[in-house]
């Protein structure tokens, strides 16, 4: 058995939850959420959407083409050098 370990942003999960799920044998995905110091908001923030959590913990994948989300250049834009 394989488990995927994340503990990054948003692209970082969504990277591990599409590894787990072609993997038959892989029980579980651990990702960062120990709100409200590392909340979903936070872990998210470049996401165009924040990746919900079910009660029982569980996540599902975006349903678009690729990682599922389209990326939001536009929070970037406050960083950009030059």
């Amino acid at each position: 058995m394989w488990s995927p370990h994340t503990w990054s942003n948003g692209y970082g999960l969504l990277a591990n939850l599409h590894a787990a799920l072609a993997f038959s044998t892989c029980p579980y995905l651990e990702f960062p959420f120990d709100p409200p110091s590392w909340s979903a908001e936070r872990r998210d923030w470049l996401l165009p959407v924040t990746i919900e959590i079910a009660e029982d913990g569980t996540i599902g994948p975006p349903e678009g083409p690729g990682l599922g989300v389209v990326p939001d250049f536009d929070a970037l834009e406050q960083y950009r050098i030059g």
